[in-house]
């Protein structure tokens, strides 16, 4: 049943982002690196994206479209619909107004951000792995969460001081 038609696009509505890995990608379970974010939003809010998700799974998998796997899910504690995002490739990003931002001033965006999220529906059929995903292209910033990895602690009197001349590296922790 592959289509052979333009994929369909999708839009979110503003919602809460939960673990964005926006900046850099996420290389823990692929060493090429995914670019991700899950989205929170009340159900009305996702209704459009949940309609346009499940007619892309209609059209590819016909009968089987209730089985596959779906890149949202209702969190059982606030009803709220989460979407997943991803890609390959790190988004384009824009402001509340809609200008671009270049990625040289890209913000670091944390979670509980709130975002809209762009990009295109697709279905995949990989052996017994059959769903649809939202390929994440454009994300615009509404309200930014941002950290920027920075040492959180202050001096401390009397304490443990390492030596200036020391080569110690903070990247060999054992723990």
């Amino acid at each position: 049943m592959a289509s052979t038609s333009k994929k369909p696009t999708f839009m979110t509505s503003k919602g809460v982002s939960v673990y964005p890995w926006l900046n850099r990608p996420d290389t823990q379970f692929d060493a090429e690196g995914v670019y991700k974010c899950q989205l929170k939003m009340s159900p009305d809010a996702a209704k459009e994206v949940v309609e346009k998700v499940r007619a892309a799974a209609n059209d590819e998998f016909g009968k089987e479209a209730s089985k596959v796997k779906m890149p949202f899910k209702t969190d059982d504690e606030t009803g709220e619909i989460v979407f997943t995002a991803k890609s390959k490739y790190q988004p384009k990003f824009v402001d509340a107004e809609g200008q671009v931002i270049p990625e040289a001033k890209a913000p670091n965006i944390f979670g509980g951000s709130t975002l809209k999220l762009s990009g295109n529906i697709s279905t995949y059929d990989v052996g017994a792995n059959k769903g649809v995903s939202l390929q994440l292209g454009h994300v615009q910033i509404i309200d930014l969460v941002e950290g920027s990895g920075s040492n959180p602690f202050g001096k401390e009197e009397g304490g443990f001081v390492m030596s200036k001349d020391s080569e110690a590296s903070n990247d060999n922790y054992n723990f």
